[in-house]
C-alpha cells in the first residue's frame, strides 16, 4: 500500500517518553489527566497497552503535545521541548544506544533519515552540512502530516537530547530557523556544539 494513503503513525515509544517525562515532572497521575484532556477523536486511537514498538496515530502524538503544553506550560512550549529532550537523550531504543556509544555524532547525523523513518511512518529528514563550520549542521524535516508548535518544540528538544547524549559534545544548541507553521516547506533546525 502506498504510504500516502495510510494513516500517519508514530512509534509508541514517543508516547511512552512523553508519559515518563510528564509523570516524573508533574506527578504520577499527570499523564492520565493529559490523556483525559485530549481531543475526543484521538482518545479512540489510544491502544490499551502502548508498547514502544507499536505504531500509534500521529494525530494522537501531535494532540498530546499540544495538550501537555496547555495543561502544564506557560505558552513557551518548554514542556514539549523538555519531553523531546528526554526522548532524544534517554528514550532511544537499545539498538540506537549502541550506535550512540560506538559511533560519533557525524555518523548519527548522516543516518538520521533512516532513524527518523523507523519512528515516523510519514515525513522525512535531511541533513545539510555547513562547510564553513565543523560543528554546525542544519536538519530539515519535511512532509510532516500535522505540524504543530508542540511538535516543533518536541523535535528541537529531541535533537538537543541526542546531541547532549554524547559525553564529548558540550553545550549543544538547537535553534529552529525555519518552520512549516510560517509557510516554509520544511522545519529547519540549526544544531551546533563544542568539542
Amino acid at each position: 500500500m502506498d504510504t500516502a494513503k495510510r494513516e500517519p503513525k508514530v512509534k509508541g515509544n514517543q508516547i511512552l517518553d512523553i508519559s515518563r517525562y510528564i509523570k516524573k515532572t508533574y506527578g504520577p497521575d499527570a499523564f492520565e489527566r493529559a490523556i483525559a484532556a485530549i481531543k475526543k477523536e484521538c482518545k479512540y486511537s489510544i491502544p490499551q497497552n502502548i508498547r514502544g514498538s507499536s505504531w500509534v496515530p500521529e494525530k494522537l502524538h501531535m494532540d498530546l503535545l499540544e495538550t501537555i503544553e496547555k495543561m502544564f506550560g506557560i505558552g513557551d512550549y518548554d514542556v514539549c521541548f523538555n519531553a523531546g529532550k528526554l526522548s532524544g537523550g534517554v528514550g532511544f531504543k537499545s539498538i540506537y544506544n549502541i550506535f550512540i556509544e560506538v559511533f560519533d555524532i557525524i555518523f548519527l547525523l548522516k543516518h538520521a533519515p533512516i532513524i527518523y523513518r523507523t519512528i515516523h511512518s510519514h515525513g522525512s529528514i535531511n541533513i545539510v552540512l555547513d562547510k564553513s563550520k565543523k560543528n554546525l549542521y542544519r536538519i530539515r524535516v519535511s512532509h510532516v502530516p500535522f505540524p504543530t508548535k508542540g511538535y516543533c518544540a518536541y523535535l528541537r528538544g529531541y535533537l538537543h537530547g541526542l546531541i547532549r547524549r554524547h559525553i564529548s559534545l558540550k553545550n549543544p544548541l538547537v535553534e529552529e530557523e525555519k518552520c512549516f507553521l510560517d509557510g516554509k516547506p520544511f522545519c529547519e533546525f540549526k544544531c551546533s556544539w563544542e568539542d
